[in-house]
């Protein structure tokens, strides 16, 4: 098994800022966190407080299958025809092998799994 840790996940439009639901993992109902949802079975998470980019948690995603298509965790967010909004994350690798990517009508971004034990942003700007 091998795991990563996600924080302060945004959902910003240009110029001004809106968070998404519970963007920074700050609150949790039993393994889940709030306003956020697994949609297939290749991952488990938990609330972490041991490496935390902003606030007291991060979420911490254990990835139990080979079959990346089985590893989402994600929010619908509704967006405005013709406004420019930029998709960030922050994800922590505790050891390689696996790439965290943003999804955002498509694929963008993939973290880099050779950075080990530190935080890194994955960007995307979406109009």
């Amino acid at each position: 098994k091998k795991y990563l840790l996600a924080s302060a996940l945004l959902f910003t439009t240009l110029p001004s800022i809106a968070t998404i639901a519970n963007g920074d993992f700050e609150n949790w109902s039993g393994s889940q966190p709030d306003g956020w949802s697994t949609i297939d079975s290749g991952i488990t998470l938990a609330a972490d407080n041991t490496q935390v980019n902003s606030g007291a948690l991060a979420a911490k995603v254990v990835v139990t299958t080979a079959t990346q298509s089985n590893t989402d965790l994600l929010q619908q967010v509704a967006v405005e025809a013709g406004k420019s909004y930029l998709f960030s994350s922050w994800v922590y690798h505790t050891e390689g092998g696996l790439k965290a990517r943003l999804v955002a009508d498509g694929y963008h971004d993939y973290s880099n799994p050779t950075l080990l034990n530190q935080w890194q942003q994955l960007s995307y700007s979406y109009t």
